[in-house]
């Protein structure tokens, strides 16, 4: 489970729906578009007993949020919190914790019975130029003093803006590494990727860019790879400066071993316990 508390939105599911949503309302796609092609992304997903829950609620609350209510997807999330779906996995983990997932549902089914507000947009991200150059690795110091590494092997187009392309190394400890042993490491592997790549390009051709990657890199069903990561910030502050550092030298590493599927972090989000999950 890619939760890590109770809230509808301390889940990774969650937030690559939230996140997919609002990227194509705001590439002028109408709301109802928007959630059509979000149910079509996660299609594998949706017959997931603990996934499946998650992105009808999020669409859900989505969607009353902004305005812009659906009603059979709406009765259909009412009829999750009612019948309890996708509580088992809270269950599992004591009676205390399934109880704070059954007050967010009581919570939900009170926002989602209530009137929605008047019709929202989303405003388009405008993101910052990186400073950030190919070549480059970055320590980045986790709440728990541990370091990790993530080499810059490109810039990638991202809402019109370059943003850092990034691979995490598999590494992680309390001192920061001679040259050597670095460059000795391997990418972070990321077991069952599956990227669906129509889906992408339909998000792409929404923002009226280019096809956004390349097919013979990016395969629709892949069984292993390392993780992209598109680091991106909207404002200065999201760039933790104080945890963040570069080291001195260009590096390189071999990933043609390894097929690659992108994933977008913003700075503020480079906490342990996401990182955990999703290697």
């Amino acid at each position: 489970m890619g939760a890590w508390g109770a809230n509808l939105f301390h889940d990774d599911t969650a937030l690559d729906v939230r996140d997919t949503w609002r990227e194509l309302f705001a590439g002028c796609a109408t709301p109802d578009v928007a959630s059509s092609e979000v149910l079509e992304a996660f299609e594998d997903q949706l017959d997931d007993t603990d996934d499946g829950p998650v992105i009808l609620l999020t669409l859900a609350v989505l969607q009353h949020d902004y305005g812009c209510p659906d009603p059979k997807l709406r009765s259909r999330a009412l009829e999750v919190i009612d019948n309890g779906e996708g509580l088992a996995v809270w269950e599992e983990q004591g009676p205390a914790v399934l109880k704070r997932r059954q007050r967010v549902y009581a919570q939900l089914r009170k926002k989602l019975e209530s009137p929605p507000p008047p019709l929202k947009t989303v405003r388009r991200k405008r993101l910052e130029r990186t400073s950030l150059e190919p070549g480059q690795l970055v320590s980045v110091q986790m709440e728990s003093g541990r370091y990790r590494l993530l080499w810059v092997r490109a810039l990638a187009k991202y809402l019109g803006a370059l943003v850092p392309d990034c691979v995490f190394l598999d590494w992680q400890g309390e001192t920061i590494p001679d040259r050597d042993t670095i460059l000795g490491l391997s990418p972070c592997i990321r077991r069952d990727v599956q990227l669906n790549v129509d889906f992408f390009k339909k998000m792409a051709s929404a923002r009226g860019e280019s096809e956004p990657f390349d097919d013979e890199v990016y395969e629709p069903e892949l069984q292993a790879g390392y993780t992209r990561i598109f680091m991106i910030e909207s404002h200065k502050r999201d760039y933790p400066s104080a945890r963040v550092a570069v080291l001195e030298g260009a590096y390189s590493f071999d990933l043609t071993d390894h097929k690659c599927s992108p994933t977008v972090f913003r700075w503020s989000e480079l906490d342990e316990a996401r990182l955990d999950r999703l290697f």
